[in-house]
Formats: C-alpha cells, sequence, structure tokens
C-alpha cells in the first residue's frame, strides 16, 4: 500500500493516531463502530458525514472529514469536505474518475490509499497544496463497485499507521452500510415526491408547496406567478402515434421546462397532459412572458429534434395567474389559471391568456 513506512532513521516515526488516543485498537474499533452505526438514523448523506466526524476526531486525529459520492455522469464525483474543528460543510469540488487525483485513484481501483506525506508525494501534484499533512481514502461500495470514497485528513506528516489505516477501512466498511441505507431513503422519498415518468414534483408535492409559498408571499409581501399547461390534441397523439409518442412529448416538455424556466422555480407534471409553474417574485406580466417563451420552445422543438421523440409539431396552452394580483389565495390562484387556460383552449390553442386582476 502507498505511504507505508519502514520505520528507518531517515523517516519520522508517530506512535500513529489510535495509541495517542490511549486507547487499545480493539478499544478504538468498537468506538469507530459504535460512532458509524450512530448514523443510521441520518435521512441523507451530509447528516452520515456529520455523524462520523466526532468519531474520526477521536480515533484519528482528523482536521478534515471528505466524502465523495459518484456522480450521475459517471464520470466524477461530488467532493464534500468538512472540517471537524467547525461542523459545518464548506462547499462542494468535482473529481474526475481518473487516476490525476486521489479520489479518482480510490475510485478506479477500488482500493485504500494512504499518504503520510502530503508535501513529498509527486503522483497527485494537482491535488495537494499543503506543506505538510497525512490522508487516508478508502472506497464505499459492494463487491466489485464503488460509488463513493470516505477520507480523513490530519494537518501532521505522518500521523498514520497501519493500524490507523486497517481501523479506517472497517471504519469505512460501516460508513458504506449507513450511506446505502441513507440513499435508499431518499430514492423511496424521491418516489412519494416526484412524478415517476418525466421526474418533476407530483401533483401532491406540488400542491404543499403551493401553500408554503402562497403564505410566505402574504406574510412578507411578495408576488408569486402561476402557469397552468395544457399539451394541446394529446390524446390525438396518443391514438395517432402511440403512448410510447404520448410518454416522449411529456418527458420532452418537462426538459423545456427545466431549461426555460430559472433554477428556483418550481415545476410540476399536475396530472395527465397538465404541468404547472411557480415562478416566485414574478408579476403578472413576468409570468406572461415566461408563459410564451415557453410556447414558442415547445412548438419549435420537433424542427431541432431536441428534446428528441416529438413526433411532430407539439403546442401547449397556458393559463397565467398571480398572487396576489389575480388571487387571494392559494385554491384561488389556481382556479383563476385554470379558467385563463380553458380561454386560452377556446381561443384556438397554442397561446397564452392571462387571468383578471382580482376586483
Amino acid at each position: 500500500m502507498r505511504g507505508e513506512r519502514t520505520g528507518s532513521a531517515d523517516i519520522p516515526v508517530a506512535p500513529g493516531a489510535v495509541s495517542e488516543c490511549g486507547l487499545s485498537t480493539l478499544e478504538a474499533l468498537f468506538l469507530g463502530l459504535e460512532t458509524a452505526a450512530r448514523t443510521v438514523s441520518a435521512e441523507e448523506p451530509g447528516g452520515v458525514l456529520r455523524g462520523m466526524l466526532e468519531g474520526l476526531r477521536r480515533l484519528l486525529r482528523a482536521d478534515e472529514a471528505v466524502l465523495a459520492i459518484l456522480d450521475e455522469s459517471r464520470r466524477g464525483f461530488l467532493v464534500r469536505r468538512s472540517p471537524t474543528a467547525r461542523w459545518s460543510d464548506t462547499g462542494d469540488e468535482w473529481a474526475s474518475l481518473d487516476e490525476e487525483n486521489p479520489i479518482g485513484w480510490v475510485g478506479l481501483r477500488k482500493r485504500p490509499l494512504w499518504r503520510n506525506h502530503l508535501a513529498s508525494d509527486l503522483q497527485f501534484p494537482a491535488a495537494d497544496r499543503v506543506e505538510e499533512g497525512s490522508e487516508i481514502l478508502a472506497p464505499l461500495g459492494g463487491e466489485g463497485e464503488c460509488w463513493g470514497v470516505l477520507g480523513c485528513r490530519s494537518r501532521m506528516s505522518y500521523a498514520y499507521r497501519q493500524e490507523d489505516v486497517e481501523l479506517f477501512k472497517k471504519f469505512a466498511a460501516v460508513a458504506s452500510a449507513c450511506l446505502d441505507r441513507s440513499r435508499q431513503f431518499q430514492e423511496i422519498r424521491n418516489k412519494a415526491l416526484l412524478d415517476g415518468l418525466t421526474d418533476l414534483l407530483n401533483r401532491g408535492s406540488f400542491k404543499q408547496i403551493l401553500e408554503w409559498e402562497v403564505e410566505r408571499c402574504r406574510r412578507y409581501q411578495h408576488r408569486l406567478a402561476l402557469l397552468l399547461m395544457d399539451v394541446d390534441d394529446f390524446k390525438e397523439i396518443n391514438d395517432t402515434h402511440g403512448h410510447v409518442s404520448g410518454d416522449a412529448v411529456l418527458v420532452g416538455i418537462a426538459r423545456i421546462l427545466k431549461r426555460r424556466l430559472r433554477r428556483f422555480d418550481i415545476i410540476a407534471r399536475y396530472g395527465g397532459e397538465e404541468f404547472v409553474a411557480l415562478l416566485p417574485e414574478t408579476s403578472l406580466l413576468g409570468g406572461k412572458q415566461a408563459a410564451e417563451k415557453i410556447c414558442r420552445s415547445i412548438e419549435g422543438a420537433h424542427r431541432k429534434g431536441d428534446p428528441p421523440g416529438f413526433p411532430g409539431r407539439v403546442t401547449v396552452s397556458i393559463g397565467v395567474s398571480e398572487f396576489p394580483g389575480a388571487a387571494r389565495s392559494s385554491l384561488d390562484l389556481l382556479q383563476s389559471a385554470d379558467r385563463a387556460l380553458y380561454e386560452a383552449k377556446g381561443a384556438g390553442k397554442n397561446r397564452t391568456v392571462v387571468s383578471m386582476p382580482a376586483p
């Protein structure tokens, strides 16, 4: 294993993190497993990581804990570093899945990496910008797979010994089980909140968020626009081209909505071929402008082939309403947008109609 020391005279010999804690290896292992097991109730990876910080600090004199999770592209890791002294996240980084960086090396080799003198380690020159330090990284995952990397780092060089590395490997094995359980919990929760076809919010979760947003706007006197959208002649698309094409249209519209609306706008599949979007801090005029851009983007999508799968020209009709200008409550906001949508359908489809302001 890289970083292992022989104890020769020219290399500093530290007592090791476990020994310095005054614990036997068995006691240290028990403490490590107990700390990791307590994190099993955490509901997201960040909570699991925070639950392990105290154990890493006590066991391995870690100044920093590292958690890297393989991203959806499977070309790299989303990395979160948490200094144990502050018990807070310092933000996200990205590490590519290659041998040019330590996390990528562990992900590819699927085995631990022990580096006891970062300043003199020339294998990853771009990754290390410190003068001193030690690091242990271990893969997370089952047999033959690696979906993450757990690590700890000390500001001291030669801080770790072989017994520390072996302990950390066992600690990481328990962490892997805890994180896997956390990921399963997230998947179950997402299924309850998201529409299975489009990966947008479903109707139930959207209506709850709508209540919160309307209350927030009422309290702080902010504005909120709502766009209610319906795919024109969707039954004809299904009857003519089949339900697979119909599904492709819904997925494609969801992609267009994600691209055309802002990151903090709230988008949902409201049911069947209906979509809805909440635009915080947006006036009725702003909602109308956003809706018209969406109409044009969807109408022209089949010519560009992006998103793919449209069987031909597809259009939508959109009703726009605003709180508090055109509505007094969340229910009123939905109903006023629905009336505007009905007008858009009656006026020839493929258009936007704005709800009249409330008297």
